[in-house]
């Protein structure tokens, strides 16, 4: 009964957000045809009644009032499944439930009166239709992950002991509020890794199984933390984008992993307010899509009224590219790929390019002393401290009142950082650690990714996350892990994090690969990041637009192959 119009038994009354009057009934007749094709919810035979069509003649009916006849409330526009109960018409949205093979959802929600949610307990995530809604995302379906709040669900910030001693929230997080204002719909929400700490290691976590990443195999790690929105955004067309977070690489990680589009947004200029912290001077919402016009389309949504929201027509092109010296390290095949596709971008955009290492500007004009040296603690003495501070001392307060004393039971990594992070000698240097984070900060706008008046950057970082690591299974061991607790200063996504700088992740090939558990060849994704001087985000969005408009990138599909072989 795929958009079916009339009252029948069973019916689908189009909600539209026009007055009837103005248009015929050859117009209504083909707007329906389009919501036909385009719903993927009612999957059953289409039928147009002449009922329905006949309210399309009547010159004075609106959807309002057609609503108000049937005593019922005003309905944004969609379709909705209409039966009669009793004598009684009743309206319902209609949800088409769908399985969650890799294990990527805490659970599918619904919402209820006004703008609360609530948790679907049944099997399965119910998905709306992807028609209907106003706004610039209209149609829309998004997963988040589990660490953004939601009103009238719990946040389990990949925690169960955080799950049962905090309640529902009564509250939405102001990035999501945002996105929904824009017509976009919320399926579920995601799983994370336990406080946003450390990578996934298929089978390793404590509380909630690790989602898989259908790439490849179907074994390649999600990365982590934003694991289960990475999964979503690979595995389901029904999820046009999802919604993370990342603070050291949590977006960037995933979707090079899973070959989708990934935005880190420069730090501190969006809304974080109603997000479990990990590290608040590097935290960044972010999102996945594997549309780039969708990508483009979200972030519009997301910078307007912010001091990233830019015209196309206010800044030139960046006409330099730089390449970071630290990828020669890569295999002659991924070397030869990337390579290929950077060609494509320096000459569509008529860029000159130069070499840059980071380690050598920051010595030859800061201070003489190794990145890994100077930043030896800084993350971690940050990160221990405040995930303690903001998440740790909370919980062992709330467990313990609800259960009489006891301590909270946490994931490994989870307990070795809240212990670090009341660790007096770690505690003392915190405030040290914060200034030498503002000091490469200071280095990254100066030195590596200078603003500049007419291009807002004054070049374009172009780098990979590619390389073994982005392949590891089971066997995966984050980088600078010690006993479980992060320790590694600068592993390879945290010095835009440091920098406060806007990343985004480009895919644009695929290569084989011998997988050690189907024994076959097996074709994973290629992916390339972008950089751009903070504040300028709108640069690298219109990198992936013109990109995209001359056939250089493009959308990619879900499951084993992020491109038809």
């Amino acid at each position: 009964m795929k958009s079916l119009v009339g009252l029948g038994l069973l019916s689908t009354v189009l909600a539209l957000d026009f007055q009837w009057s103005h248009h015929g009934q050859e117009y209504w007749a083909t707007e329906i045809d389009r919501i036909d094709k385009g719903d993927d919810v009612f999957n059953l035979s289409s039928r147009v009644g002449q009922e329905g069509l006949g309210f399309f003649r009547i010159g004075d009916v609106d959807w309002p009032q057609f609503c108000r006849a049937l005593h019922t409330d005003v309905y944004a526009p969609g379709a909705y499944a209409v039966a009669e109960i009793s004598g009684q018409l009743v309206i319902a949205k209609a949800y088409q439930m769908m399985d969650d093979p890799a294990q990527a959802f805490m659970s599918g929600v619904l919402p209820k009166s006004g703008d609360s949610y609530k948790p679907f307990s049944g099997r399965g995530i119910p998905v709306p239709p992807a028609v209907g809604g106003v706004g610039p995302l209209a149609g829309l379906r998004f997963a988040l992950k589990d660490l953004f709040h939601l009103k009238g669900i719990k946040t389990s910030a990949g925690s169960r002991s955080w799950y049962a001693a905090f309640p529902p929230q009564n509250h939405t997080s102001g990035i999501i509020l945002k996105t929904l204002a824009a017509g976009a719909s919320v399926v579920g929400k995601t799983k994370t890794t336990a406080f946003a700490l450390t990578n996934t290691r298929n089978g390793w976590s404590v509380d909630y199984h690790d989602p898989f990443n259908f790439r490849g195999d179907g074994y390649s790690s999600t990365g982590g933390s934003s694991s289960g929105s990475l999964a979503a955004a690979v595995a389901y067309d029904w999820v046009d984008f999802s919604i993370g977070s990342d603070t050291g690489g949590s977006v960037r990680g995933p979707a090079t992993r899973g070959g989708v589009y990934g935005y880190r947004p420069s730090q501190g200029f969006l809304d974080l307010e109603g997000v479990v912290p990990c590290v608040v001077s590097l935290d960044t919402p972010g999102f996945f899509t594997r549309s780039p016009t969708i990508f483009s389309k979200l972030f519009g949504v997301w910078s307007a009224g912010t001091e990233l929201e830019m015209t196309s027509d206010s800044f030139s092109m960046p006409r330099k590219i730089i390449y970071r010296k630290e990828d020669g390290n890569l295999t002659p095949e991924l070397r030869r790929e990337l390579g290929a596709f950077f060609d494509k971008v320096q000459s569509h955009f008529s860029m000159t390019s130069s070499t840059m290492s980071l380690e050598e500007t920051w010595m030859n004009n800061v201070r003489n002393q190794t990145l890994d040296h100077y930043f030896a603690t800084v993350y971690s003495d940050i990160n221990a401290k405040e995930s303690w501070d903001l998440n740790g001392a909370p919980l062992f307060k709330a467990f313990g009142e609800l259960t009489g004393g006891s301590a909270p039971p946490v994931d490994p990594s989870v307990n070795l950082t809240w212990t670090n992070g009341q660790n007096e000698t770690i505690r003392a240097r915190y405030n040290e650690s914060l200034r030498r984070a503002q000091e490469f900060r200071d280095f990254y706008s100066k030195f590596v990714l200078p603003a500049d008046p007419t291009t807002c950057s004054e070049s374009i970082l172009a780098s990979t996350y590619e390389g073994p690591e982005m392949q590891n299974r089971q066997t995966l061991v984050p980088f600078g892990v010690t006993g479980g607790a992060v320790t590694g200063p600068f592993w390879s996504t945290v010095p835009p994090a440091f920098g406060g700088v806007s990343e985004i992740i480009v895919p644009f090939g695929q290569m084989p690969y011998w997988s050690e558990y189907t024994l076959q060849t097996e074709y994973r994704p290629l992916s390339a990041s972008f950089q751009a001087a903070r504040g300028c985000d709108a640069v690298l969005f219109r990198l992936v637009d013109e990109l995209a408009e001359a056939g250089i990138i493009g959308e990619v599909q879900t499951g084993k192959l992020a491109y038809p072989l």
